[in-house]
């Protein structure tokens, strides 16, 4: 990825960005490399502003060195302010520049920590593949974003210092609808929008130390190459159709709901209470109920696929039911990738977002070197997901034909102190960049790790973070660390310590936290394994004691490199945790770190005789201002009320030093009957007195108990105390219950200490010897002095030994909350879980109870149906064929549309035929009529010439057949021939003495008579013919 420069964002509306702009201005992808385009200018103008901005931190660290050394005076002058023991491992919270500053600010990516990078050149160790859940760009990161990074870097961490090839990979989800409707919003483009978050969560990541390996964008252009490449293949296999899809969309998710959820949710999004969208789209979907048979297979013969246990149960119990197909695709937005072959769809979450695991190392690629690491060891997610990635995402690569993660760990959510959901409305939600401004990333780191519940939530809270951060990193390791270079005297001693005991079992710890750690994710109890062994350290030192041995010499040589060996395997366990503080001991040690399988089990890894610097601190006491400032709303709360009842028993007192019982006055002390009007009763003080006798009785009883099997052993050391040696007497032992204790290291609190008195105090003999004070003339010292004395004393010791006894009693009461917040954990995870069951099995109860009733009344109704088939075959059996005819004959069978073509088309069509002929008929009437008016006369003429012929004709026909009978001789055929002729001839004269009355006939014209005459004969002809 480029680097992303430019001036600082607007902090108006970008505050998150502007404010982190010095982490993120030039911020480098892991997987990319590559110089500014503009590299010159930005050269010059970071060196223009060097100087300027130099002089402006060493000013800055001027002032805090000062305010720090001022803060120390006023607090070793104030004696009647409480001691704090509260120091913090010396790594800063770094400071912000103004917003001038941050424009010329230097932007190179802050160090990483111990264990950042691989110690084992890839490819020559077992590899090691985990991934976080990509954050959607579409707002600012929060505190559960953090504690998800923090985890899976502690595993790449620690598996690349134990020495294997890791490969660690996180990134952004920057496609979707949300997207697009905020940068519409906006007035920006959706690329825009998502350069600006993924900005800030690079940001966030740098300031938690994250050592990922890649950095993926969903934007990034191999990355939708994979993604197109992932659905061909799928395709190919018959897995992805085209159909259309109606039911409820959930916007806030980008998703469809069953019709059971949206039953449930009463069809509104239950978190914003706003209807659900119901829509109908066209959409490819992928056949996902094809391989729910082999998913469960695969869940149930692999138990560590998903971890912890109630979430594999969880799956387990919805895979009882069948899986629908999948939608894989939409229209409503373009702002995704496109699909292979499809114009107007685009690829939903399931094959873009999911898919970056693969595109992060080029998995659908053999050829290249990253695509040996898949598949993933861990995949870290929340348990909000788990659905997509346990569920969805290996149908996908059952589809694929791809190999499946060995892992996917499950975490909880942050929660606030009181346990409850952070809301922005509630106003409960914690920024991550501000708990960075007030802690170091270490303690930040370290809090969430450890007091995270394997797979649970964790409830957030300040005063954890710092009880947490003074407990173990401060008195723990810190204290540790510190006397291990204060002992060493400045070179790592040349003693063996082969012979000694050892303070603890590194193969085993190694052992036991790599057990824990690789692909899961039970951090917790690995820094539960790391606490342990640190205090075992500590308790060991504290036996063994080096600094009182005066004559062995040998032997305390060895002790000490054996707590410096101790000291640095330490760091390799811690690193991973808190890499930061870890570096600093590995510099501390001026040694560099090596591979957990490297380091020697006998605590022989450093070189003998290597100077060790003692100049640098890895506790600084003026750290102590930041962690003090913090105090709880609670505390202070507590300290008002303190004052206000102090104040109020001052003034029950009438302001008189002489009634109040805070004051101690001389030997009768422990019988003063005080009578201010405080309302005391002597019984009531005596009987605290008794009560207070009985307890030390008690703890007095308990510390020999436990000396029985632990032998004798001071209060642990405290900073800022004097130590020293002392020898007590009989009667302050006799005074307070206490045991006889010679040469015990004790220590008292400073407002206890005195200047140094002078060996003799002189006589008076100068011009003040007047004001001499002799023995015995102020009072008498053993009837007034020593009694005073033995109460103050007394007192003192009292408290003292309450102290000891009150940090022990603080101790076993934190260690039993914890005891007890851990069992009540595991109770409401096992109520959860049995809860859980219960629902799943109420429903599948429910379920079945429906499914038989529907079953019965199935059968009920089959049964009704056979029944009253039977009966109408015996009763009506003979009735059925005459009554299907009558039925026939009536048309209760015809086709409707032949029933209407009969009923109403016909008759229609009958009737305007019928109406057609008569009108024809009336024509042909009318015609008729007015031929016959015409040529009626005409036609009867014609027709007795036509029968007059006829009857001639006939006549000549019979003359001849008559002939041809009678006589075969040639003269009757003549005379018949003859007569024949001579008919004719009659006949034409009678056809030309015709006269048509209708047709005028004209005169003969003499000089063309026979011309006239054919003309009439033709005439006549025409009409005979017609």
């Amino acid at each position: 990825m480029a680097s992303i420069g430019g001036s600082a964002p607007d902090a108006t509306a970008y505050p998150n960005v502007a404010r982190w702009f010095n982490h993120i201005s030039h911020l480098q992808s892991s997987d990319t490399t590559g110089d500014s385009t503009d590299k010159a200018a930005e050269k010059a103008a970071r060196k223009k502003a060097k100087a300027a901005e130099k002089a402006a931190r060493a000013a800055k660290a001027a002032e805090a060195k000062a305010a720090r050394a001022a803060a120390a005076a006023a607090k070793q002058n104030n004696s009647a302010k409480q001691h704090r023991k509260e120091v913090v491992i010396d790594i800063l919270p770094e400071p912000m520049p103004d917003v001038e500053e941050r424009r010329v600010a230097k932007t190179t990516p802050p160090p990483l920590g111990a264990a950042a990078h691989n110690l084992v050149k890839p490819g020559d160790a077992e590899k090691f593949y985990t991934t976080t859940a990509i954050n959607y760009t579409n707002g600012w990161a929060h505190i559960g974003h953090a504690y998800e990074a923090v985890a899976a870097d502690t595993l790449a961490r620690w598996n690349r210092i134990f020495g294997r090839d890791v490969e660690f990979c996180t990134g952004t989800d920057e496609h979707g609808q949300k997207i697009a409707q905020k940068a519409e919003s906006k007035g920006k483009t959706p690329q825009e929008i998502c350069d600006i978050y993924a900005s800030a969560f690079q940001a966030l990541n740098q300031r938690l130390r994250i050592s990922n390996d890649v950095y993926i964008r969903t934007t990034d252009h191999h990355h939708m190459e994979t993604c197109q490449k992932l659905w061909e293949i799928v395709n190919e296999k018959g897995d992805i159709y085209l159909d259309k899809y109606t039911g409820y969309y959930l916007v806030r998710e980008e998703r469809y709901v069953t019709d059971a959820e949206a039953k449930e949710w009463e069809y509104k999004d239950p978190s914003t209470g706003k209807p659900l969208t119901e829509m109908s789209e066209e959409s490819y979907f992928f056949r996902m109920g094809k391989y729910q048979q082999r998913l469960i297979d695969h869940i149930n013969s692999h138990p560590d696929f998903i971890k912890p246990e109630q979430y594999r149960q969880q799956i387990l119990a919805r895979l009882e039911e069948p899986l629908r197909d999948l939608s894989c695709s939409r229209r409503t937005f373009s702002w995704g990738i496109p699909i292979p072959g499809s114009d107007d769809h685009v690829m939903y979450v399931w094959f873009d977002a999911l898919t970056n695991y693969l595109s992060a190392v080029n998995g659908l690629d053999g050829e290249n070197e990253k695509s040996h690491y898949w598949p993933p060891n861990a995949q870290i997610i929340g348990k909000d997901i788990i659905w997509f990635h346990c569920v969805i995402w290996p149908c996908m690569l059952m589809s694929a034909g791809i190999s499946l993660p060995e892992s996917v760990a499950v975490h909880g959510f942050i929660q606030d102190a009181e346990g409850k959901k952070m809301s922005k409305s509630i106003g409960n939600v914690v920024d991550p960049h501000d708990v960075l401004d007030k802690f170091p990333v270490d303690s930040v780191r370290w809090y969430m790790l450890s007091d995270a519940p394997y797979g649970g939530d964790l409830k957030f809270s300040t005063s954890a973070l710092i009880n947490t951060h003074n407990a173990d990193l401060c008195n723990g390791l810190g204290n540790l660390v510190n006397r291990a270079v204060a002992l060493s005297g400045g070179s790592v001693p040349d003693s063996s310590v082969k012979d000694l005991e050892k303070p603890f079992d590194l193969k085993k710890a190694i052992s036991d936290i790599d057990s824990l750690m690789r692909g899961q994710d039970a951090i917790s109890e690995g820094c539960a394994i790391v606490r342990q062994v640190t205090g075992a350290t500590n308790e060991w030192i504290t036996r063994a004691e080096p600094w009182k041995i005066k004559d062995d010499k040998d032997k305390k040589m060895a002790i000490i490199r054996l707590l410096m060996e101790s000291v640095y395997a330490l760091a390799h366990l811690w690193a991973p945790f808190i890499p930061m503080g870890a570096e600093k001991i590995f510099e501390k040690l001026d040694t560099a770190p090596r591979p957990l399988k490297d380091l020697s089990e006998t605590f022989e890894n450093l070189e003998a005789g290597h100077k060790i610097p003692t100049n640098r601190s890895l506790i600084r006491s003026g750290m102590q201002r930041e962690t003090n400032n913090t105090i709880s709303e609670e505390k202070v709360e507590r300290i008002r009320r303190k004052m206000a009842n102090e104040n109020s028993l001052r003034q029950q007192a009438g302001m008189s030093i002489m009634n109040d019982r805070r004051v101690h006055r001389g030997n009768t002390y422990a019988r003063l009957a005080h009578k201010g009007g405080l309302g005391i009763d002597a019984g009531v003080i005596e009987k605290e007195r008794e009560m207070q006798r009985r307890k030390l009785q008690q703890a007095d009883r308990a510390r020999k108990a436990d000396e029985v099997g632990r032998g004798r052993r001071t209060p642990d050391p405290v900073a800022n105390r004097r130590h020293m040696d002392i020898q007590t007497d009989e009667y302050y032992e006799k005074l307070t219950a206490m045991i006889r204790e010679h040469d015990a290291e004790t220590q008292t609190p400073f407002e206890n200490d005195r200047p140094p008195s002078p060996l003799f105090i002189p006589a008076k003999s100068g011009s003040d010897a007047g004001t001499q004070i002799l023995d015995g003339e102020l009072f008498d010292f053993d009837k007034e002095v020593i009694p005073i004395l033995e109460v103050v004393v007394g007192r003192t010791i009292e408290r003292a030994l309450m102290e000891v006894l009150e940090e022990e009693e603080l101790k076993a009461i934190r260690q039993r909350q914890t005891e007890f917040a851990a069992l009540r954990h595991a109770e409401l995870l096992e109520a959860q879980r049995m809860e859980g069951v219960e629902q799943r099995r109420s429903d599948e109860k429910a379920r079945r109870v429906a499914q038989e009733q529907l079953r019965l009344r199935v059968e009920e109704v089959v049964r009704r149906k056979v029944m009253s088939r039977q009966l109408a075959r015996h009763v009506v059996g003979e009735l059925e064929a005459e009554t299907l005819r009558a039925l026939e004959k009536l048309g209760k069978f015809d086709d409707p549309r032949m029933i209407e073509v009969d009923t109403k088309i016909f008759p229609q069509m009958m009737a305007m035929a019928a109406e057609e002929a008569r009108l024809r008929k009336a024509c042909s009437r009318v015609t008729a009529e007015l031929v016959v008016a015409a040529c009626s006369k005409r036609i009867s003429k014609f027709t007795e010439c036509r029968d007059k012929w006829l009857a001639g004709r006939g006549a000549v026909e019979d003359i001849v057949s008559a002939a041809e009978k009678e006589s075969k001789n040639i003269s009757d055929i003549e005379e018949l021939e003859a007569a024949r002729i001579e008919e004719e001839r009659n006949l034409l004269k009678s056809w030309d003495a015709y006269e048509d009355p209708a047709t005028p006939v004209p005169e003969p014209v003499e000089e063309e008579g026979e011309q006239v005459e054919g003309e009439a004969a033709e005439g006549e002809g025409d009409d005979v013919d017609a």
